[in-house]
C-alpha cells in the first residue's frame, strides 16, 4: 500500500489537486508511536479543517488499520466531507470473518455510511457486494498500478533466447508469501540444470532459507534486497515470475514483472486471478501445491515462456499510472457531481 501511495504523488489533473495526510508511525520508539497514534486524529481534524477538501481518499486495510479509518470516517462525517475507503488488504474478508458479531456489524456499517467503496478487482468487487450487501454503484475498482515505462529497459528479447528457465521470486522471505514452498519445489527439480531460481529479498526465514540452499546445493542465487540499476538487471535477466503467496491484494511485483515481459507462476489468491490469465499470461495454483509448480515449470518451453511473457506485456497497459490518474479523475467527479 505505501509504494501505491507514494505513487500518487505523480497525480496530474486539471481539476483535481492531492494533499496527504501520513497515519503511519516513522519512528522505533513505541512511547513516539503511541504519543503518533493519540495525536493521529486531531492532527486529521486540523488538517480538513485548514486544507478544506471535498473529498476525503482514505487508504486502508484490516484490523488496527480499518480501525483508524473508521475514526477518519467519523472526523469527515462532522466536517461534512465526503469519503472514499480504498480497500488494499488481501486479508480483508479474513478480518472480517474472524470478528465477533458486533465489530462485523460496525465493519458492514462503515461501509454503508461511505460516500465510495474503491477495491482493486472485479473478483473483489463482487466479493463486496455479496458479504457487505453493497449496490453496485457503491463500489467502485481502481486497480494497483506502475510506472511502465520504467521497465522497458526490462524488456530484452536475450531472456527468450537462452537454455535456462531463469525463474524469478522478490519479495519478503516469510512464510506468507510462499517461501517455503519455493524451496520445496527447487529441491524436486534440483536434478534439473536448465532450471535456476533468482530470491530477491529479505525477511525472518532468511536465515533458514540460506542453510536450505546450501546444506541441499540448490540451483538459487540468493541476491537479497534489490533496487534500481540492480533490479532492472535481476528483471531483464529473468523469463518467468513465481509468487506462491498464500494471501495477498494486488502485488505490485507481479506488474513489474508483467510490464518485463515474464511469464507469471501464482496462486489464486486476492486479486491474482484478475490479473494473470491462465494459460496466456502463466498459470495459477492453490497455495502449498508445491507438486503442480513442479510439474508446470518442468513442463514449459522457452517457446511457451516466450509467448506469455508478450501477451503479458500487452496485458501490462491495463496497470500504468497513466491508466490510475483516469481512474482517480473519473472516481472524484463520480462523488462530486
Amino acid at each position: 500500500m505505501s509504494i501505491y501511495i507514494k505513487s500518487l504523488e505523480k497525480f496530474q489533473s486539471e481539476h483535481y489537486e492531492l494533499s496527504f495526510f501520513d497515519t503511519t508511525a516513522k519512528k522505533e520508539d513505541q512511547i513516539a508511536k503511541l504519543l503518533f497514534n493519540l495525536t493521529f486524529l486531531i492532527r486529521f481534524i486540523f488538517c480538513l479543517l485548514a486544507q478544506k477538501p471535498k473529498v476525503a481518499h482514505i487508504h486502508t486495510a484490516g484490523y488496527r488499520s480499518f480501525q483508524r479509518s473508521q475514526w477518519m470516517l467519523r472526523c469527515t462525517r462532522l466536517l461534512n466531507i465526503k469519503c472514499i475507503m480504498h480497500i488494499h488488504s488481501g486479508k480483508f474478508i479474513d478480518f472480517y470473518s474472524e470478528s465477533p458479531a458486533q465489530k462485523q456489524a460496525s465493519i458492514k456499517k462503515t461501509l454503508h455510511e461511505l460516500d465510495q467503496v474503491v477495491v482493486l478487482s472485479q473478483s473483489w468487487k463482487k466479493i463486496f457486494m455479496d458479504t457487505f450487501e453493497l449496490a453496485d454503484n457503491r463500489v467502485e475498482v481502481v486497480p494497483n498500478a506502475i510506472f511502465i515505462d520504467q521497465f522497458k529497459e526490462c524488456r530484452s528479447t536475450s531472456k527468450y533466447e537462452t537454455d535456462t528457465k531463469q525463474i524469478l521470486f522478490i519479495g519478503s522471505l516469510n512464510k506468507g508469501k510462499g517461501i517455503n514452498d519455493l524451496i520445496e519445489l527447487a529441491k524436486s527439480l534440483q536434478e534439473d540444470k536448465s532450471i535456476k531460481f533468482l530470491v530477491a529479498g529479505d525477511g525472518p526465514l532468511r536465515g533458514e532459507i540460506e542453510t536450505q540452499t546450501n546444506q541441499h546445493q540448490l540451483n538459487i542465487e540468493l541476491l537479497g534486497q534489490v533496487s534500481g540499476e540492480r533490479k532492472q538487471q535481476i528483471f531483464k535477466k529473468a523469463n518467468v515470475f513465481l509468487l506462491p503467496s498464500y494471501f495477498e491484494a494486488m502485488p505490485i511485483s507481479i506488474i513489474e514483472a508483467m510490464a518485463s515481459g515474464m511469464t507469471i507462476l501464482s496462486t489464486t489468491v486476492g486479486s491474482i486471478p484478475d490479473m494473470v490469465h491462465e494459460g496466456q499470461g502463466g498459470y495459477l495454483f492453490s497455495p502449498g501445491k508445491v507438486e503442480e509448480m513442479r510439474r508446470t515449470v518442468q513442463h514449459l518451453d522457452l517457446e511457451e515462456i516466450k509467448r506469455m511473457g508478450q501477451y503479458n506485456l500487452e496485458e501490462a497497459a491495463h496497470y500504468d499510472f497513466d491508466q490510475l490518474n483516469r481512474n482517480l479523475e473519473q472516481l472524484y467527479a463520480s462523488i462530486l457531481k
